[in-house]
């Protein structure tokens, strides 16, 4: 080959190296066909990754394991003083009618994360958002017992995020001029609090199992390096496209006590 440097996606880059490394059983490292071999894989992954149409990754929760799907269910309130009457006295709920409601579940020190959010919309129409189809379940069962004789369900919304209708109203959104300075720290502070708990949360990826009792194994401790390392990647590829700073990720790393590799 050329000497050139050929752009891989991780995920291809490894399928790439092993099926090398099968077709190489036998063969001398040194020899023409060795050379023959390589450089057929290695074109062949690279041409197909700007080919083919990649299909979008399925997006997880942290907090539920379940892909998200964007919910929203609708009800008609027959009477807003009673239903606000009903939420002002429950501890995992905050807000007002006036803003909508957030019921949300206390994790590590003073955070917090959303399990639903109650949104009032016109005279007699509450839509209650969650981001997946699970806690949207839990949310109707949970509000229809609380308030079912002040309020009635009507239908419900679904939308995955990687669909055209998603995809579309995304692209069509016109965001708001941020400093660049700003946007920057922005983006520090949502990444510092997502990832806070991230060594003891439960990752599907590796097996439904904490980053940190994955280390446990040779196998595990490879799957949470190789999950770093493709955060850190993701981070270039974001700040390439958009600018700024990429964040930082070493502090994961030495929670854990691994050595960057």
């Amino acid at each position: 080959m050329s000497g050139a440097g050929y752009p891989f996606a991780r995920d291809e880059a490894l399928a790439c190296r092993d099926e090398i490394l099968r077709e190489m059983k036998g063969v001398a490292w040194g020899s023409d066909l060795a050379r023959e071999v390589v450089c057929c894989h290695i074109t062949n992954y690279w041409l197909e990754g700007l080919i083919d149409k990649r299909p979008l990754p399925i997006l997880v929760d942290s907090f539920t394991g379940e892909a998200i799907m964007l919910t929203t269910d609708h009800y008609r309130v027959s009477d807003w003083q009673k239903l606000e009457q009903i939420l002002s006295l429950l501890p995992d709920v905050e807000g007002g009618r006036k803003e909508g409601w957030v019921r949300f579940t206390p994790i590590a020190g003073e955070m917090r994360r959303s399990r639903a959010a109650l949104n009032p919309k016109g005279n007699d129409t509450l839509e209650v958002f969650c981001r997946t189809l699970k806690l949207a379940d839990e949310a109707r069962q949970w509000l229809e017992k609380l308030a079912g004789n002040v309020l009635s369900y009507k239908i419900r919304e679904m939308v995955d995020p990687r669909s055209e209708k998603a995809l579309d109203s995304a692209s069509t959104r016109v965001e708001p001029e941020i400093p660049p300075e700003i946007a920057s720290q922005l983006v520090h502070n949502y990444m510092s609090n997502f990832y806070a708990n991230w060594t003891e949360d439960i990752i599907p990826i590796l097996g439904n199992k904490t980053p940190r009792q994955s280390l446990k194994t040779a196998k595990g401790r490879q799957a949470v390096v190789d999950l770093l390392k493709s955060y850190e990647h993701g981070e270039e590829r974001r700040v390439k496209d958009q600018g700024g700073e990429p964040f930082d990720f070493g502090f994961l790393w030495e929670r854990l006590g691994l050595k960057r590799e």
